[in-house]
């Protein structure tokens, strides 16, 4: 307030330059003042927030491998294990042949993911595709990981499922049993029991296979 009247009074020529410049330099030296004792403040913070470990995510947190006593070492001393929870993640591959099909089923939209705990196989977990690993392993198969809201906590971290991913649906196919297809010199072939009880060998063509049974896209009717 000091400095806006004597910067009118110095318009009118009624205060000396000086005492302006003084009045001028005193509002500098206040807020930089105000600056230091914020800069302390934050430091107060900083040094405050020193006194508390903080997980860097939400999740579960396992047994203390410290106890009360116990030298603790920065970057050193692992205190807990927290595993996230919600959302979890799956991973698991699939052969590369299947990788063109994936790759344009995922284009069009998110794919759905099923996740199954082998001992409760009917008990499943839905979730989304993720992520297409971005190469193929040497073993001819390539990583995908799927996301799960996990919300009833069903899925737990480490644990084997039976994650199955759909890609298409096929309507109105032609399905036998695996066991039934046989291999020959010629190819695959089924035996079909004809009206008067005799067997007839027939070539086949397969589609997909899912579970125990196969598709067959040539050779014989439903």
């Amino acid at each position: 307030a000091d400095l806006r009247r004597d910067n009118e009074l110095l318009t009118n020529n009624i205060i000396s330059p000086a005492i302006f410049d003084q009045d001028r330099a005193t509002v500098d030296s206040l807020k930089a003042t105000i600056a230091a004792d914020a800069a302390a403040i934050t430091n107060a913070d900083v040094q405050l927030s020193f006194c508390y470990i903080k997980s860097p995510i939400n999740g579960r947190i396992g047994r203390l491998l410290v106890n009360q006593g116990n030298v603790v070492k920065d970057l050193d001393t692992v205190l807990a294990v927290i595993n996230q929870m919600k959302p979890i993640y799956v991973d698991f591959s699939v052969p590369e042949q299947h990788l063109p099909a994936l790759r344009e089923q995922m284009a069009g939209g998110p794919l759905k993911v099923q996740a199954a705990i082998p001992q409760h196989a009917a008990q499943c977990a839905e979730g989304q595709l993720l992520l297409i690993n971005n190469q193929v392993d040497s073993t001819g198969t390539i990583l995908l990981r799927a996301q799960f809201p996990n919300d009833d906590e069903m899925l737990w971290p480490g644990q084997f499922v039976n994650a199955t991913l759909t890609l298409k649906t096929e309507r109105n196919v032609v399905v036998v049993p695996s066991a039934a297809v046989q291999l020959s010199q010629d190819g695959r072939y089924v035996c079909v029991v004809k009206p008067d009880n005799t067997v007839d060998i027939r070539k086949v063509e397969l589609g997909n296979t899912y579970g125990a049974l196969s598709v067959v896209t040539k050779g014989i009717q439903a």
